[in-house]
């Protein structure tokens, strides 16, 4: 284990914060992939209602909600862009550390000193690194925002012996997820047939 801190310093991007957004939201599946299924399951559903002489109304409510969902997904490359022009903070300079007490911020306006067992959890992808202080909440470590390679493995490796992480999370949501539309498609299957 690394005993000295892990310093980083830098100014969050538009580009970086992009980025964050997405791969926050990235499950599992790719981004796309819940609202096509629904569009898709729908279609088939309603097919299979109108040659069975049924009401499509279910089907079609799939329809809808899976195509604001695609909607909503592509969307968010502007709500980030008008977030990061609102939003002053995300576009301040931040200076700290992490070490084996806390993640340690600071910044023109405050410091933050925040032991790890009152944050949430963590993610990281090859240059980014989250970390949550509520599951829709994180702070984000850009690589570049490190002194070497050495120190941002170091960090990651500190922050994963720290927190748990937010993909093993995302596969209980996944396996639930998927559970409910095996559930779902038995009980459609049996009202179609049970005429």
């Amino acid at each position: 284990m690394h005993s000295d801190p892990l310093t980083f310093e830098g100014a969050l991007t538009l580009q970086e914060y992009r980025r964050a957004r997405q791969f926050h939201s990235r499950g599992v599946l790719p981004f796309w992939a819940p609202g096509a299924l629904m569009v898709a399951g729908g279609l088939v559903l309603g097919w299979l209602q109108v040659s069975s002489g049924q009401d499509v109304w279910v089907p079609a409510l799939m329809v809808l909600g899976g195509a604001v969902m695609l909607a909503w997904r592509l969307a968010e490359g502007w709500m980030s862009q008008r977030t990061w022009r609102r939003h002053k903070l995300l576009r301040e300079h931040i200076r700290g550390h992490l070490d084996v007490e806390a993640f340690h911020a600071e910044a023109d306006h405050g410091r933050n000193r925040l032991p790890w067992n009152l944050l949430h959890q963590w993610k990281a992808s090859d240059d980014l690194l989250l970390i949550y202080k509520a599951p829709r909440l994180f702070f984000i470590l850009p690589k570049h925002w490190f002194s070497s390679l050495e120190s941002w493995q170091q960090a990651k490796d500190l922050v994963s012996t720290r927190l748990p992480s937010r993909y093993r999370l995302q596969r209980k949501k996944f396996l639930w997820l998927a559970a409910g539309w095996i559930l779902f498609s038995v009980l459609v299957a049996v009202n179609l047939f049970a005429d």
